[in-house]
């Protein structure tokens, strides 16, 4: 059996496998890049809602002391959309990673009094 045979006989016993076909993932949203959006250049539902509202729900996410843990905050504030300023006034500190979008409602009792008109 020369070489050419041992091959007839393996494309024999192997067939062409079925073509793969690939799936092109959909765009992702200019502004947040969590959410799929239909086409690119859009922006999803909740950045809508957050340009409509005119704030972001964030929380701060404390410090990484280890590099794989944050002691995140348990209060999420209304933070203007060209601000690093809570409404209440909060800002990270200097040992802060910063702020960590929510997909919540605000809890901090004083950005809510903020966005209803009333001050502290």
């Amino acid at each position: 059996m020369n070489i050419q045979e041992m091959i007839e006989k393996l494309v024999e016993k192997y067939p062409e496998p079925e073509p793969m076909y690939w799936v092109e993932a959909r765009p992702r949203c200019d502004q947040c890049r969590d959410f799929e959006v239909m086409e690119a250049g859009q922006i999803c539902s909740h950045c809508k809602k957050e340009q409509n509202q005119g704030y972001m729900v964030m929380s701060l996410a404390g410090r990484c002391a280890n590099g794989a843990e944050r002691d995140h905050g348990t209060r999420h504030h209304a933070v203007g959309l060209n601000s690093y300023k809570a409404f209440c006034g909060t800002l990270p500190g200097r040992r802060s990673v910063g702020w960590s979008r929510e997909l919540t409602e605000v809890s901090c009792p004083r950005c809510i009094a903020k966005l209803s008109g009333r001050q502290d």
